[in-house]
């Protein structure tokens, strides 16, 4: 009897869990630089639901950020939103959003690597470089 609860305690518990899913711009995440959602209201004002930041880098063209969220039982959804102003200074400076959509009530403590797509700022990269600047984190990230 005690194997048979332990069973099922294992088949609901591999159940829950497999149903864990990450999503970027609402698409199943498939770990490719995604693209960055240009939204010209004021990207301060978007509300986000609790992440925090392990490491945010560059590497080729991608802004790769490295964050942890409390979940793994249902759909999260990441988006990296700018307003796509480009703040006059030596070098010019972007602000992005990283935000996080978070349908799951579950507590585990989950790590996720994200990746979105800077190509369409490399004649910055280029010319003079692109701070860029993540508006719910403490960090400045150069782009050059």
């Amino acid at each position: 009897m005690k194997l048979f609860v332990v069973s099922i305690i294992l088949i609901i518990s591999s159940s829950v869990f497999s149903q864990h899913e990450v999503y970027v711009n609402n698409k199943l995440y498939n770990g490719n630089c995604a693209e960055i959602v240009v939204d010209t209201n004021n990207i301060t004002q978007i509300s986000t639901d609790p992440f925090k930041f392990r490491d945010i880098l560059i590497e080729n063209d991608c802004i790769v950020f490295h964050v942890a969220y409390g979940g793994g039982c249902n759909k999260v959804d990441f988006e990296l939103i700018t307003d796509n102003l480009i703040e006059e200074s030596n070098p010019p400076q972007l602000r992005f959003l990283l935000k996080l959509t978070d349908n799951d009530f579950c507590k585990a403590f989950m790590y996720q690597e994200l990746k979105f797509d800077l190509s369409k700022y490399k004649s910055y990269k280029d010319e003079t470089g692109l701070i860029i600047k993540i508006i719910n984190s403490d960090k400045l990230i150069t782009y050059n």
